[in-house]
């Protein structure tokens, strides 16, 4: 009995200790830079003859008024910052957002080629 208590007391307190590291692990992975996403899109796009472009401020605004309201249905995409993924061999352009500093990993948004022109056109002032 006094080994069996001893044994579920052992097995308690390292359940306890292993929580706040697993939280901390969970709150790392729920939270990537911005920095972080650009390499890993510049990595994947390279891989298909691509790129990654960072877009900020004024012109991801911009690029995210046109996606909202212009192309499909209307959505509601949130960023601050976009990485945007250029896939040449696969023939599609990925935009991944980053609201308030935090990579928002669950949401991908996958573009034609023209449509990701018409929005980057808007984005940058010209006509679309």
């Amino acid at each position: 009995m006094k080994s069996l208590l001893l044994g579920a007391m052992l097995g308690l307190a390292s359940l306890v200790s292993f929580a706040p590291a697993s939280q901390a692990a969970t709150d790392a992975n729920a939270c990537q830079s911005v920095d972080f996403i650009k390499g890993q899109a510049d990595a994947g796009s390279a891989r298909h003859g691509g790129r990654a472009i960072r877009l900020d401020g004024v012109e991801a605004a911009g690029f995210l008024d046109y996606l909202n309201n212009r192309i499909g249905d209307p959505t509601d995409y949130k960023g601050d910052t976009l990485i945007i993924g250029f896939y040449p061999d696969l023939g599609y352009v990925l935009v991944g957002f980053v609201l308030n500093g935090c990579a928002d990993q669950g949401t991908l948004v996958k573009l034609d080629p023209t449509s990701f022109m018409k929005a980057y056109e808007a984005a940058r002032g010209t006509t679309v």
